[in-house]
């Protein structure tokens, strides 16, 4: 039992036509699976809203009989068959009408009968482009023009749209990518990256790609889909369920984990954050968290002077128990007045590599003395290194 068995059985489930052999499974994949248990508890809700939204009041008592007895009293036993007929008639007609609805709008997995509004369109910086089709033509896109089920948004290079989705969070969409609403709470990310933020926890929503689905239970996430054969999810806050046909992994806050086709999603795994979501605006201080990786530095001219050369240091690092998918050291180069002339950024551990040990060169710098200071993560859990040098 699993997610794709849940979606695939959805109405035979709210329709509580279960097989007795999968109930139990049901059941144990509910309790352990919050974002199917929230899913089913929606559509429960959404469907007892829809059931009551065509309510009618029964026909007074007698009516058939008074009206009968109002006509011509030689016809009145067919016309009171007629009427009886009749108003049977438009009961089974008006449940009919609402069996029909019901399935109408369960129909096609999430998507209404008709297409309705998804998102807003709040910000379009640079090329941005909808079109309303897979075969339309793209129009360029203003702010505050709706997105129906269906739209398409694409950027351009250099453009960027911040897009306010009605049933989950909202949506930024970096330069080159391009995303699709094609069903309700389910918007897909087909190439490029967009960052999500909601206020608060919404399960049930889930934002899909080519390799898999990135289901929200968190605040503050990334869906990248920049290279061609892998997505990779990266959380800022909360946490997500990344999720295929072959498995799920759950993300938690400055973690990032990628799945690709054919494939389980790859463990979950400690990452710096910063360089990878630099673009979106967030702030460094809710991307620090403990390291367990200690640095040793040393320049590489005897006493740290540098002779018509320029300043190389040799960085070594000591890691610990706690395995991470990227990290980048961080090096700032100040004067002898404190100001800041020359920084230097290397990644140092990716998914399947760590460095033990690396050169970092700074820049070639005037005459004088400086202080190198290294630094991986951030704020006050940041682990730091300073060294001084002169150049000649």
């Amino acid at each position: 039992m699993n997610c794709d068995w849940v979606n695939a059985h959805l109405h035979q489930i709210l329709d509580g036509d279960v097989p007795d052999g999968s109930r139990a499974a049901l059941e144990q994949h509910l309790r352990d699976c919050p974002s199917c248990d929230a899913m089913l508890r929606a559509w429960a809700q959404e469907e007892a809203l829809l059931k009551t939204a065509m309510p009618h009041a029964p026909a007074p008592e007698g009516l058939a009989q008074q009206v009968a007895t109002a006509l011509d009293h030689q016809h009145a036993p067919t016309t009171a068959r007629r009427i009886r007929l009749y108003a049977g008639f438009a009961a089974g007609a008006a449940a009919l009408l609402l069996i029909v609805l019901v399935a109408s709008y369960l129909s096609g997995g999430s998507r209404p009968p008709r297409r309705t509004t998804a998102a807003t369109l709040r910000e379009a910086n640079g090329p941005v482009w909808v079109r309303t089709s897979p075969e339309g033509p793209w129009q360029a896109a203003q702010p505050g023009r709706s997105l129906l089920v269906g739209d398409e948004v694409r950027t351009g290079d250099g453009g960027r749209a911040a897009i306010e989705h009605l049933w989950g969070p909202n949506l930024m969409l970096d330069s080159a990518s391009r995303t699709r609403f094609g069903r309700r709470r389910r918007p897909s990310l087909e190439a490029g990256r967009l960052f999500a933020r909601a206020p608060k926890q919404d399960a049930g929503f889930a934002i899909g790609t080519p390799h898999g689905e990135a289901a929200v239970r968190g605040t503050a996430f990334q869906v990248d889909c920049r290279a061609p054969d892998a997505a990779v999810v990266s959380v800022v806050e909360g946490v997500v369920e990344l999720r295929n046909r072959a498995g799920a992994v759950t993300i938690h806050a400055r973690q990032q984990a990628a799945a690709s086709a054919g494939a389980p999603p790859t463990p979950p795994l400690h990452a710096d954050l910063a360089p990878a979501v630099a673009w979106a605006g967030v702030p460094e201080a809710e991307l620090s968290f403990p390291l367990d990786v200690a640095l040793r530095v040393r320049p590489e001219a005897p006493g740290g002077l540098f002779v018509e050369q320029a300043a190389a240091f040799a960085v070594e690092f000591r890691y610990g128990a706690t395995r991470y998918a990227e990290l980048t050291l961080y090096c700032t180069v100040a004067d002898a007045a404190g100001k800041v002339v020359a920084r230097v950024r290397e990644q140092v551990c990716h998914r399947s590599y760590r460095y033990r040990r690396r050169t970092v060169a700074a820049p070639t710098l005037p005459p004088g003395r400086y202080r190198a200071t290294f630094r991986l993560g951030h704020g006050a859990q940041a682990v730091t290194e300073a060294v001084d040098f002169e150049t000649r």
